[in-house]
């Protein structure tokens, strides 16, 4: 005896549509599990973006501050000549200061060096993120350029190229870099 035939032999038309509705419910869980990890796969890869963007940000803004702190210890070290030239006074930097000056320049080595590690060299952009990793390395090693003028005390800089060449444009490029990072996000991408 079969499910599809009754005590008399007649056909049941009742158990292929039983059939049909249990062929159709198993196609739909297995397609709702395949949503279900597709949608879990996207947004642990987001949540890992969003914190990996909070890092870099706090990061970014850690090698901004130390930069402004080891320059504020030099203020006393230089003066502005009429053509905006940083001219390092001849005195002796000694005692506290040169300590506090030591300590200020490894700690932003090592801001400057861990940022690197958060970025593969690379010109890749995209849709998203028109800022390459190869930019974003440039402006860290430009600033990291500017702030070890002040630590080698070369002559002749201009005083505004510590702000202009080093940290806006660092800045900048970082705000466009984790802007798209965060609108690549948001896309679940």
């Amino acid at each position: 005896m079969s499910i599809f035939w009754d005590v008399n032999g007649n056909f049941q038309w009742s158990s292929i549509a039983a059939f049909v509705a249990l062929l159709s419910t198993i196609i739909m869980v297995i397609m709702q599990i395949f949503n279900n990890k597709k949608s879990i796969d996207a947004n642990l890869k987001a949540k890992s973006r969003v914190e990996w963007i909070q890092s870099v940000r706090k990061l970014s803004a850690d090698f901004i501050r130390v930069s402004y702190e080891y320059k504020g210890l030099m203020d006393e070290y230089i003066k502005i000549d009429k053509e905006k030239n940083i001219i390092f006074i001849d005195k002796p930097i000694e005692g506290e200061t040169k300590s506090k000056m030591g300590e200020k320049w490894t700690e932003f080595l090592y801001t400057y060096n861990l940022f690197l590690l958060y970025f593969n060299e690379g010109e890749k952009t995209d849709k998203f993120n028109k800022i390459s990793n190869d930019t974003i390395i440039k402006s860290a090693e430009n600033l990291r350029e500017e702030v070890k003028n002040f630590h080698y005390k070369v002559n002749g800089m201009k005083e505004k190229q510590f702000y202009y060449k080093g940290i806006k444009p660092f800045r900048n490029n970082m705000r466009q870099y984790l802007k798209g990072e965060w609108d690549r996000a948001k896309s679940g991408k």
